[in-house]
């Protein structure tokens, strides 16, 4: 049995753009939400590839795909829906449920009364569409000011997002309010300011989230480290450094090295996230990862090789690591990932498949390990399997001379991966030429897992 192709063509340009984007997330990835910035960019158009992929077997893709939706449904960045999290849930799990008629027809009424209390109180129940009408209502009637107003004055977060909604939309007409939020006295004032950047960022407001990264809350601060990754800028850049090494709250400093995984490439970024890698705390280390697997590099994968390389971290994080550097790819991660190959320590046990995941660059040193090893070398054998297997279609060529070896292992090999990705029953034993026919026929796909 072959596994679900995920990936079919698309029916237009856009959507095939979408979908070799969320393709990328097979590879375990960090900072998904830059994927979904890059889909959110196509437009509505791709709007249907993504309810079709929503409703995959794939989480991360499934969710991917149902985040990038919300934001082009509300007009809002998707990363909020990766900051906030599970809170918002809602908005994207029943955005696909329209409101009834009647529900409709009162919104209608309500926005041709100016009636903005009961638009306000429609929004406040939290159906995605009927928030949504309502909130389109409140912009037909030019109130998203004073809408604004009544939610940045709640302590519900949902609502914040709801005037980061109408700051998304109407900028002009929010931003003056959420600034005045940002400089309040009261805490929750500025955390409901600094929520709604998130979910309508505004690059003009950076320095006064880099202000709020000093307040004495360390929620506020944290959700102000947040908030820059979702606003950005290199003016953000050594504020969020500043953090990552000084600030006394763990929280405060994990999401600040998240954070700079967000900014535009940058050595500073890199070597403050390198030291990160040796604070004490498991949360601030594994966000630097995350950071530095987004970020890329060669800096970057010597820091991740390093930390992996030494038996004194834990050994799941290392594993995290090694899969960082998978994420970056390239010439020069197979490099660093090479002396990993043959280690037996646990932390390195996912070291094929994360050398597998290069593609077909890896090829060349699969065969030399195949070639090296001795007739009896299992280990060796089944890791050599496990690459290829992660390789997919692009193991291909190989598989076809494995079929050709005078080890009874490797030929087996090649035939029961050439099996996993044709068609259900598909099997010529080990005659080459039937199988070279067959996949000149039928091209396996890329996207497709081994059996």
């Amino acid at each position: 049995m072959v596994t679900t192709v995920l990936f079919a063509d698309g029916k237009n340009e856009k959507e095939s753009q979408a979908k070799k984007l969320l393709a990328h997330l097979h590879r375990e990835p960090f900072h998904a939400e830059r994927i979904c910035d890059k889909i959110v960019a196509l437009g509505e158009e791709v709007l249907p590839a993504l309810a079709r992929i929503s409703k995959g077997n794939d989480l991360a893709t499934r969710q991917a795909a149902s985040r990038s939706a919300a934001a082009i449904t509300w007009g809002v960045s998707p990363r909020c829906f990766y900051i906030i999290g599970g809170g918002f849930d809602q908005i994207i799990r029943l955005g696909h449920i329209a409101p009834t008629e009647a529900l409709k027809e009162k919104i209608k009424q309500l926005e041709n009364a100016g009636n903005l209390e009961g638009l306000v109180d429609i929004v406040k129940t939290g159906h995605p569409q009927a928030s949504l009408e309502a909130i389109k209502s409140i912009e037909k009637t030019g109130k998203e000011t004073a809408a604004a107003k009544i939610f940045l004055s709640s302590l519900q977060p949902i609502e914040w997002f709801f005037a980061g909604a109408l700051l998304a939309r109407s900028p002009k007409k929010v931003l003056e309010c959420v600034l005045e939020k940002l400089d309040s006295r009261k805490e929750s004032d500025r955390l409901g300011a600094i929520s709604a950047l998130v979910v309508g960022p505004r690059p003009e407001t950076v320095d006064l989230l880099v202000k709020n990264l000093k307040y004495k809350s360390s929620l506020v601060r944290l959700k102000a480290a947040q908030a820059l990754g979702a606003n950005g800028g290199k003016q953000a850049l050594e504020p969020l450094v500043k953090r990552l090494k000084e600030d006394k709250d763990y929280t405060v400093r994990a999401e600040a090295a998240w954070s700079l995984g967000l900014i535009e490439d940058s050595d500073k970024a890199v070597e403050a996230l390198a030291v990160a890698l040796k604070d004490k705390n498991g949360q601030v280390v594994s966000r630097a990862i995350e950071s530095l697997s987004t970020i890329g590099g060669k800096p970057a994968l010597k820091a991740l090789a390093d930390f992996a390389g030494n038996s004194q971290n834990d050994s799941l994080t290392r594993s995290r690591a090694l899969r960082a550097m998978g994420q970056i790819g390239g010439e020069e991660a197979l490099k660093k990932l090479k002396p990993f190959f043959d280690k037996e320590d646990d932390a390195y046990s996912m070291v094929p498949s994360v050398i597998g995941s290069l593609g077909k660059i890896s090829l060349p040193f699969i065969q030399e390990t195949i070639d090296a090893a001795g007739e009896k070398d299992m280990k060796t054998f089944r890791k050599c399997r496990l690459t290829l297997s992660s390789m997919g279609a692009e193991a291909l060529p190989l598989l076809l001379d494995l079929l050709e070896s005078d080890k009874n292992i490797l030929r087996l090999t090649g035939r029961t991966l050439l099996q996993a990705l044709a068609e259900e029953d598909k099997d010529f034993e080990y005659d080459r030429a039937k199988w070279e026919k067959y996949f000149e026929e039928n091209p396996p796909d890329k996207g497709r897992f081994s059996r």
